[in-house]
């Protein structure tokens, strides 16, 4: 994992509101959150139409286990869940 990332530019959607700006994270953790960031990083993402999401809970999943495994298996559905920014089923 790297230890500092900076994402520019991105639509960050919070809580509260939805703007554009920058994203500093520094082990693993939100840093800062500011219209502009100036700071070195390891990783720097700069790229258009890009938008951070808070983590997602998805309170109704089916997985197919037990069963149907050679559809899906819970390993399988929650590293999917995973990639899609799902930090939580149940």
């Amino acid at each position: 994992m790297q230890e500092s990332i900076l994402i520019k530019q991105v639509q960050i959607v919070t809580p509260q509101d939805t703007r554009v700006g920058d994203i500093y994270i520094e082990n693993g953790k939100i840093a800062k959150m500011d219209a502009s960031i100036s700071a070195s990083a390891e990783l720097v993402i700069q790229e258009s139409g890009l938008t951070l999401l808070p983590g997602v809970l998805d309170p109704h999943v089916h997985f197919r286990e037990p069963g149907f495994e050679h559809k899906e298996t819970l390993k399988t559905g929650s590293e999917a869940a995973a990639s899609g920014g799902v930090t939580g089923f149940f």
